[in-house]
């Protein structure tokens, strides 16, 4: 991903801002087909540059660039973090920048250490930025 990747303009940025997440995939569920893409937080970013990432999410989905490149709206963004500490300042620094937006649902975010392939899909591990009761990635 990181050899062929677009870029977004956002508002805080006088250039474009590159998109590159940490992977990509798509889980054929019973609801339809769930296409995300991965955010690894190792906790080396400022969160000014995380709310940035965010805020080229957004833009990358709202223009359009997203569709034309993935061939579908759907879209997640999950975040995997290894602190408590991290975990809940990027929830907050999302929430900063989905509010307004018709992002709220597509940030999710997990501790590292809640993932196994027992729980990463169908437990509740995920958090969304907005809320407090965790999910399951699929339900």
């Amino acid at each position: 991903m990181k050899a062929d990747y677009d870029r977004v303009r956002i508002a805080d940025s006088r250039q474009p801002v590159s998109v590159i997440p940490d992977g990509y995939f798509v889980l054929d569920t019973p609801k339809g087909e769930a296409h995300c893409f991965v955010e690894v937080d190792r906790g080396t970013e400022t969160l000014q540059r995380f709310k940035q990432k965010v805020s080229a999410y957004i833009a990358y989905h709202e223009s359009g660039g997203y569709e034309r490149r993935y061939g579908t709206r759907s879209l997640r963004i999950l975040t995997i973090a290894t602190g408590e500490g991290r975990l809940a300042n990027l929830r907050a620094a999302t929430r900063q920048e989905v509010e307004g937006t018709r992002g709220r649902q597509r940030f999710w975010f997990a501790l590292a250490s809640d993932l196994t392939p027992e729980t990463v899909l169908s437990e509740p591990v995920w958090y969304l930025a907005e809320e407090e009761t965790p999910r399951a990635l699929i339900a």
